[in-house]
């Protein structure tokens, strides 16, 4: 599936003042009418996978050392990513 301007929900998990973050949430994916998901803490495993069972995403951007704090946690399988299209790092 490919991506749709204005409809994509997006999981913003790095700090916007990160040149990756601000670039990739704002400037791409805010400018194209997405819905953008800030998760203020994602050292918060619990909140923070708990905010990703909320409703599925079809774009998370992270970086590898939260990947792997999320797929050494068991609540993790408990995540929908099935509209999941792109997933950035």
């Amino acid at each position: 599936n490919s991506l749709r301007e204005g409809e994509e929900t997006v999981i913003a998990a790095l700090p916007l003042y990160h040149i990756f973050a601000l670039t990739v949430n704002l400037m791409i994916f805010a400018n194209t009418g997405s819905k953008i998901i800030l998760i203020t803490n994602p050292r918060d495993m619990k909140r923070f996978i708990g905010e990703l069972k909320k409703e599925p995403i079809s774009v998370f951007i992270g970086v590898n050392t939260l990947f792997n704090a999320m797929v050494n946690r068991p609540d993790f399988a408990e995540v929908d990513f099935s509209r999941l299209k792109l997933t950035l790092g």
